[in-house]
């Protein structure tokens, strides 16, 4: 079973014109791999933080795998709150 990746963190709209927004690699970006970047961005700002990159970079999807889930959840309750 893969991982869910939450889809593409910046959805577009395909076009032929090129320098648009789908022809850019953000458009290949799942919302997952953001989380990761925001959270290893934070990490690396925190000057008292001494932990090398690899386990950085784990922590960082660790995290963001959990904001994906607590994003799931919300939006599992507000389905079955239409109900």
């Amino acid at each position: 079973m893969s991982k869910d990746d939450g889809g593409p963190a910046f959805p577009t709209v395909k076009s032929n014109k090129p320098n648009t927004a789908s022809t850019m690699r953000d458009s290949e970006r799942s919302k997952r791999d953001w989380f990761a970047g925001m959270a290893m961005q934070g990490f690396c700002a925190n000057p008292d933080r001494d932990i090398p990159p690899g386990p950085t970079a784990e922590i960082a999807y660790e995290q963001a795998d959990a904001m994906l889930a607590e994003g799931n959840k919300g939006q599992a309750s507000e389905v079955q709150n239409e109900l």
